[in-house]
């Protein structure tokens, strides 16, 4: 097996665990959605994402990893917000 295959194995393993993660966290944003519904909230909460990406910010040991960091979750936040809907 070479380095690379085994590089892309580790991948495959971390993903496995990421998705359930993201399974548990979207079941999550499912039910703050139907309390902002039931509350009559908008969907969009500007100031909670800008403290979410501020959280995830603080985590990161480099721009580069700030960068990635910011646009993955941004990327999480909208598919969060659909399903809020």
């Amino acid at each position: 097996m070479t380095d690379l295959t085994k590089m892309r194995e580790e991948i495959d393993r971390i993903d496995a665990e990421i998705v359930p993660l993201l399974r548990e966290r979207f079941a999550v944003v499912r039910k703050i959605g139907a309390a902002k519904k039931e509350a009559g909230l908008p969907v969009f909460n500007p100031e909670r994402e800008k403290a979410v990406l501020e959280k995830i910010s603080a985590k990161a040991e480099t721009e580069e990893e700030k960068k990635a960091l910011c646009a993955v979750y941004l990327s999480i936040m909208t598919a969060a917000k659909e399903l809020e809907k």
